[in-house]
């Protein structure tokens, strides 16, 4: 179960800062700005987590200074 909670909550996060980034320049709303970093470490943190990411961790972070 806990594979799964971690799972629901990596996938939730990275929809969130696609949101986020959306927002902020497509739409030109840059209220969202402040909740990127937060997020970011909430990725990072739950990748660290879970073995099973370690691909899409090292995928993100050539792509993602805060990954690296």
């Amino acid at each position: 179960m806990a594979v799964t909670v971690f799972a629901m909550a990596l996938q939730r996060n990275l929809k969130a800062l696609g949101t986020f980034g959306y927002q902020t320049t497509a739409r030109r709303n840059p209220v969202y700005i402040q909740y990127i970093p937060r997020t970011l470490r909430y990725v990072r943190d739950n990748l660290e987590r879970q073995p099973r990411f370690a691909r899409l961790r090292d995928i993100l972070a050539a792509h993602v200074e805060e990954f690296r």
